[in-house]
């Protein structure tokens, strides 16, 4: 009966130690779950052909211009339309009361 009792102590020890071990296997693998990132990173070196931050502020300074000077344009041919259209206006205007009345008179 000795025997029979050391055995079932020496299972009972061997089971309580593979929980253990098993426990420790399943501790370390959520661990590791929790500890993992959930999006790798990298960081971006800076390339070759980048522009510096000044030549970028120059870009900006650049591009601000040439929309002022196609706006100062644009605006200027809009008035010399408008000019011309005014003229001719007037024109129309003066040949309708002086040469087109006279026709119908006739």
């Amino acid at each position: 009966m000795d025997s029979d009792r050391i055995k079932e102590e020496q299972l009972q020890r061997r089971e309580q130690e593979l929980k253990e071990r098993e426990l420790a296997i399943r501790l370390r693998e959520l661990e590791a779950d929790v500890n993992e990132p959930a999006s790798k990173t990298v960081k971006h070196s800076k390339t070759k052909g980048a522009v510096s931050p000044g030549y970028k502020t120059l870009f900006k300074v650049g591009k601000f211009l040439a929309l002022a000077v196609v706006t100062v344009v644009a605006i200027k041919i809009a008035a010399a339309l408008a000019g011309v259209l005014i003229l001719l206006g007037i024109f129309w205007a003066a040949y309708k009361v002086f040469f087109e009345g006279h026709r119908s008179k006739r």
